[in-house]
């Protein structure tokens, strides 16, 4: 349906996000590629510079091989491992027919 995982730019989409109530769910910002980078993966845009929502002491990378970034319930992101079962956050553009 031409959707992908949120990039989430803004306070207020956070907000939005955190307001469906799904609990922990992945999001689209990950660093598999370099380690502490953190792209978007839809338009492959760095996270440094930009709006970006962490929970305090992340990313950790705790234990190793936490590469994709879920967003929690209270709305701060935190970096997990791409293999933990997660509920997802998809956007995709409006379609005006």
């Amino acid at each position: 349906m031409g959707g992908h995982l949120v990039e989430i730019t803004s306070q207020s989409e956070d907000d939005f996000v955190r307001s469906l109530g799904t609990g922990p769910s992945h999001i689209g910002l990950n660093d598999i590629d370099n380690e502490g980078v953190h792209v978007w993966i839809s338009s492959g845009n760095l996270a440094f510079g930009t709006f970006t929502n962490w929970k305090v002491g992340e990313p950790s990378n705790g234990g190793s091989g936490e590469d994709c970034v879920e967003i929690r319930a209270q709305g701060r992101w935190n970096d997990v491992p791409c293999s933990l079962t997660r509920l997802y956050v998809c956007e995709r553009p409006i379609i005006f027919v």
